[in-house]
């Protein structure tokens, strides 16, 4: 129902880093026996983001352990060849993980880091690693100066942390995770993955794209929410997807097919009062169709180049948003000439043609909605005149004042049981109880001790980031790490907030969810 929070380009490092993490798609048998390259062509609406590894930079040695053992004992399972590259100590051949649950040192420095504002990221970065290399009675290669954080000086402080090496017997110490001795790589792998990782992703070709995809937002925003200028922004989207085509700026084609689910998930925000559920969306149907006819020969012929580049051994392509199966087949269709391209653009078209519909679908999901219709705010007056409000963060925000939220209470008709429950509906946005009587199932949410916030289809780092920040600030701060309140507890009639924990099925990027919408 909001898609605005999940498309944003946000100014949090560790978002850039997360929408820069590889991505990996399941693909779907095709029947052998369809010869038809429509009816053959799979769309992999099932994918996940990979597990983030961060690839750290370390030196070079001569060794012969085998590739089994040295990513067992890295956490990380292959098989196969000889590793004669790094030595035992290092075992950083598949890069190092990210996210380690297991570790708790890992895990709190994740919380401090997410809980941040965007500006206090790097430094904090920074005093980690210097506090490291202090540990290891070492100085830093390179002075810190007043003001922002360069990139080169993080990058100088993983390279002098990651090339110490100890012979010692490892011994235990719980300031590095229960590990020292040996390399020093190995018992700071979580600061070093973690640091690493929103290091490339700063210094990587997605950077620029993010930038300018997040001016490009803004300005979106802003005609959309305060001038109503709907012709506008069609013309302006017209105009980017023009210049990507020609390969003008930095956008690519992605970047701006990525751009569409947040403007029409933005229409309940910018449609006049009253606008009906059954509305055709943000534009008419000629600007739509207009649109759309863009969006299919910007794709066309990023594919044609692509094909072409193909067999000039420079095969690249700014379509990253889609399911890199279906792209290679289409290149390759391609090549078999003009019967192949005339299958490409029947799949295209017919891609699109699915897109819309479900972006129209999505530009109504929050017009029945009393109170939690809009996901913006407006103030003339700020620096940010127009600025996103998750709906996630609303709903945190009502139950902790524990009042009564039509948009979340189950209907009174509904049956208590589970069938009941999926025939008669969940409440506006699917929220109800199952297997218990009708009275306990119209309990209001902020009354619970627990209330889970799950979000079938994912959830974004924004989205979490903004509830948590709700939490902070509303119990006095940052309690057991930061991403954690106190459970609701009665006393005297006097209700405390729940408990709220924000799930979802993955960990999703702008890329992530148009992805999953560019399927047939």
């Amino acid at each position: 129902m909001d898609l605005v929070s999940p498309c944003s380009h946000g100014e949090h490092p560790f978002e850039l880093a997360v929408a820069a993490a590889p991505r990996a798609s399941f693909k779907s048998r095709a029947k052998s026996s369809t010869p038809n390259f429509t009816e053959e062509a799979t769309h992999a609406a099932k994918w996940r983001s990979l597990a983030m590894r961060a690839h750290v930079p370390v030196a070079a040695a001569p060794c012969s352990m085998p590739l089994e053992e040295a990513s067992a004992a890295n956490g990380r399972y292959s098989s196969g060849t000889q590793c004669t590259a790094l030595p035992a100590e290092q075992l950083l051949l598949g890069g190092l993980d990210v996210w380690e649950p297991s570790d708790k040192t890992c895990m709190e420095r994740m919380e401090q880091l997410l809980s941040r504002k965007p500006k206090d990221v790097l430094p904090l970065l920074r005093k980690w690693l210097k506090e490291a290399l202090r540990h290891e009675n070492r100085n830093p290669s390179v002075r810190s100066k007043a003001g922002s954080v360069p990139l080169s000086e993080l990058s100088v402080l993983i390279t002098d942390l990651a090339s110490i090496h100890s012979d010692t017997t490892p011994t235990v110490d719980s300031r590095d995770g229960g590990q020292r001795g040996r390399s020093t790589a190995l018992r700071y792998k979580g600061l070093l993955a973690l640091t690493v990782s929103v290091l490339q992703a700063a210094e990587g070709p997605l950077a620029v794209r993010w930038e300018a995809s997040a001016a490009l937002e803004k300005q979106l925003l802003l005609m959309m929410v305060q001038a109503g200028d709907m012709s506008g922004v069609q013309k302006t989207l017209i105009e980017a997807l023009t210049n990507a085509k020609a390969n003008k700026g930095p956008l690519y084609v992605s970047d701006v097919l990525q751009l569409l689910p947040l403007v029409y998930s933005l229409w309940p925000d910018a449609a006049p009062p009253g606008t009906a559920v059954a509305a055709a969306g943000p534009f008419s149907q000629p600007e739509e169709q207009e649109l759309q006819h863009a969006c299919q020969q910007a794709v066309l012929a990023q594919i044609a180049a692509a094909a072409k580049g193909k067999l000039e051994g420079n095969d690249t392509l700014s379509l990253d948003c889609f399911s890199s199966t279906v792209i290679d087949r289409m290149k390759q269709a391609c090549l078999t000439g003009p019967e192949g391209r005339t299958a490409v653009q029947k799949e295209v078209r017919s891609l699109l043609h699915s897109f819309f519909l479900r972006l129209r679908y999505i530009s109504q999901s929050r017009l029945p909605l009393e109170e939690l219709r809009r996901v913006t705010t407006s103030d003339i007056f700020s620096d940010t005149p127009a600025a996103v409000k998750p709906l996630l963060q609303q709903i945190g925000c009502q139950l902790r004042k524990g009042g009564e939220l039509p948009d979340l209470m189950q209907p009174s008709n509904s049956s208590s049981s589970l069938s009941g429950l999926i025939s008669k509906g969940l409440g506006r946005i699917m929220m109800g109880a199952a297997g218990v009587s009708r009275q306990v199932a119209r309990q209001n949410p902020a009354r619970s001790k627990i209330v889970l916030m799950f979000v079938v289809g994912g959830v974004s780092l924004s989205e979490a980031r903004t509830v948590s920040a709700d939490m902070i600030s509303s119990s006095g701060g940052a309690r057991d790490g930061g991403f954690r309140s106190e459970s609701l507890v009665e006393q005297e009639g006097v209700y405390e907030y729940p408990l709220i924990l924000v799930g979802g099925t993955a960990l999703i990027s702008p890329e992530d969810v148009c992805r999953k919408l560019l399927v047939c």
